[in-house]
């Protein structure tokens, strides 16, 4: 008993630290506020600030929808006599939550229209219970720091986009060298090596967003997955930001568009977090608040060769239909 006490206050020391030293990295105080001063935040501001000319469509959400070409959509889109400028405005880890603070600077950049991905980590809005209490015997450190960097994304205005390669690269490194034992540093440079899409400012890929996933590691990254729970719509607190965004946009008559983003179907076979019902739930009251009409792609890419995570299409030449599809989508509400 007193080795466990020992190893919880370890950790609650720990994690302390962590903390501290995250919020000191990201925030400042001028004239008694908070200012966030993360990359992101930066480069939103230096986004939002130029002067946009021509009609516009910005594609909002997390890493979900990093897979979107912006350019491949546009020239879709002019392919068919809509003459746009496309922005993928993804950013890594983003909530509604999030994106609905920065609502004013979109509004100011006068998008013509805003096409919005939501997925199951969009609308998840606390560890369950259930899971936690039965968490009884010494916890795994990895899933510790996950378990509690999810809590603080979900419960605080806190941005941890500065932490997700860091983190995803870090898990991995971790793994190969308790695999392995090695890891040769020609192939970690590999795989860190940076670029950015047209269009797409605030999202960098990396190697492994082109890496692909077999079923076994999707399989044992399912399984490695906190279990959450999706609250009903009045108590979710990112679908009640989303409603919100989603106003503010239609009272500035900017048209907004909502597809759901592509799931690996080892998602809805194994996975405790699949909850279809309260899916549907959320996305039937969300089209209905909204008069808007909700495009399902979430079940629809069922080949196994395309995925990077279970959540995330890898970025290649071979999941180029994903943007075709979002031309499609963009191409079959303007007709109306």
């Amino acid at each position: 008993m007193n080795v466990i006490i020992s190893i919880i206050i370890a950790c609650v020391i720990s994690v302390g630290i962590f903390s501290t030293a995250i919020f000191a990295y990201q925030y400042t105080i001028q004239d008694g506020k908070l200012i966030e001063i993360n990359e992101t935040s930066i480069l939103e501001e230096k986004f939002y600030s130029q002067n946009f000319t021509g009609k516009k469509i910005f594609i909002l959400g997390s890493s979900l929808v990093s897979a979107a070409n912006a350019e491949d959509i546009q020239e879709y889109l002019l392919k068919n006599e809509q003459d746009y400028e496309v922005y993928n405005l993804a950013i890594a880890s983003d909530k509604p939550i999030k994106r609905l603070n920065t609502i004013e600077n979109i509004i100011k950049a006068r998008p013509d229209i805003v096409v919005y991905g939501i997925g199951f980590s969009d609308i998840y809005d606390q560890i369950s219970m259930e899971y936690l209490k039965s968490e009884v015997s010494l916890p795994d450190p990895r899933h510790l720091f996950a378990e509690f960097m999810w809590y603080l994304e979900m419960n605080t205005e806190l941005n941890f986009n500065v932490l997700s390669s860091t983190r995803t690269v870090s898990f991995g490194v971790i793994d190969n060298i308790l695999q392995k034992g090695v890891i040769n540093p020609r192939q970690h440079e590999e795989f860190m090596k940076q670029d950015t899409f047209v269009n797409t400012p605030f999202f960098t890929y990396h190697e492994y967003d082109r890496t692909l996933m077999n079923e076994k590691e999707i399989e044992m990254q399912i399984k490695e997955l906190p279990l959450t729970v999706i609250n009903p719509p009045e108590k979710n607190k990112n679908v009640i930001a989303l409603k919100r965004t989603i106003d503010i946009l239609q009272e500035n008559n900017i048209q907004v568009i909502i597809f759901t983003t592509p799931y690996n179907k080892l998602f809805y076979e194994i996975s405790p977090n699949y909850d279809q019902k309260a899916f549907n739930v959320i996305v039937e009251d969300l089209s209905k608040s909204s008069n808007t009409k909700i495009n399902f792609l979430h079940g629809k890419y069922n080949n196994t060769e395309i995925w990077h995570a279970h959540d995330h299409l890898v970025v290649n030449e071979n999941t180029t239909f994903y943007s075709k599809d979002i031309a499609k989508i963009i191409l079959n509400e303007l007709d109306k």
